[in-house]
């Protein structure tokens, strides 16, 4: 708050109440100011501090909202062009491409950070069945078996991502690394907590006619290197927006879910607004957007239906 403003209403106060006083009092009996005009002058300060303090606290809790928001977005963008363009030597066979593990920016237990990660192969390069199909480690011979990755997802040619508790982020190499698993990519990632606020993955209505895909159990994005297409993974490696059975790991008919972010605030006190972002199936544009509804662009949800 702006101080001369308590300067200025405390000298108005003043000078109104000693004009109010009866003209035959003797002016000169007081050499300064009574108990109750300091104490009335007091309140109001502590008013006026309380509210502008409070405003101070709003203002902070957006900037930061606004801050993690954007780092956010320009990690996802940055990590894409890293999986495209990041030179990989010799011994780093990350063929399949780098990624982020959001397992703790969702959820009920999250915390708003993500891990970025390298996808290493025990291929050594590129040329295999599993390192040149149409979806990262997918083999038809392998792969049309699964109906579930849970439990398989480490199984070369599944078309499975390797998501469970074996992944070693202490690790930030594939050079020791004999078979399908996630190491740390270093010089990257979100280690930044949300500020206050509550993170989830939201249902879209982009759907034609088909069945929507549940992509709010998306736990993992992942670009493919050199390409930096985009994929989306559940919490047990399932790969997200493909169909196992008639199509045999072709890409949903009329019906393909985008992923979108949801970021909400906690505290209203300060500026509420939602904000959104949104990486898009295979292209990985990035995009981001303030809702000040609380609804995404195109949420299906209790609160919002834009159908």
């Amino acid at each position: 708050m702006n101080f001369h403003f308590f300067y200025v209403t405390f000298y108005v106060y003043i000078f109104v109440v000693r004009n109010l006083e009866p003209k035959e009092i003797n002016h000169n009996f007081y050499h300064g100011f009574t108990l109750v005009e300091i104490l009335v002058v007091m309140a109001i300060v502590m008013v006026l501090g309380g509210l502008g303090f409070s405003s101070l606290t709003g203002l902070q809790r957006t900037v930061r909202l606004n801050e993690y928001t954007a780092t956010l977005e320009q990690q996802i963008s940055d990590i894409q062009r890293a999986a495209m363009l990041l030179e990989r030597k010799s011994d780093e066979n990350w063929l399949y491409g780098l990624g982020i593990d959001m397992t703790k920016m969702v959820g009920s237990e999250s915390v708003g950070t993500f891990t970025a990660f390298k996808w290493c192969s025990r291929h050594k390069d590129y040329g295999s069945n599993d390192t040149k199909a149409k979806i990262p480690n997918y083999n038809l011979r392998n792969a049309e078996k699964l109906s579930s990755c849970a439990n398989r997802n480490r199984l070369e040619g599944s078309g499975c991502l390797p998501a469970d508790s074996a992944n070693d982020y202490s690790l930030s190499s594939c050079a020791s690394v004999s078979e399908s698993r996630l190491v740390l990519l270093s010089g990257y990632g979100m280690g930044t907590e949300a500020p206050l606020s509550t993170i989830e993955i939201v249902k879209t209505n982009n759907c034609g006619t088909g069945e929507a895909p549940d992509i709010t159990a998306a736990r993992y994005i992942l670009f493919e290197s050199v390409s930096g297409r985009t994929f989306f993974y559940d919490d047990v490696g399932n790969i997200i927006n493909y169909d196992w059975g008639s199509t045999n790991g072709a890409l949903n008919e009329g019906c393909v879910q985008d992923l979108v972010i949801k970021i909400k605030p906690l505290d209203t006190r300060g500026e509420s607004s939602t904000r959104c972002i949104k990486v898009t199936n295979l292209g990985g544009k990035v995009t981001s957007e303030v809702a000040s509804d609380g609804c995404c662009t195109g949420e299906i949800s209790e609160k919002c239906d834009h159908d």
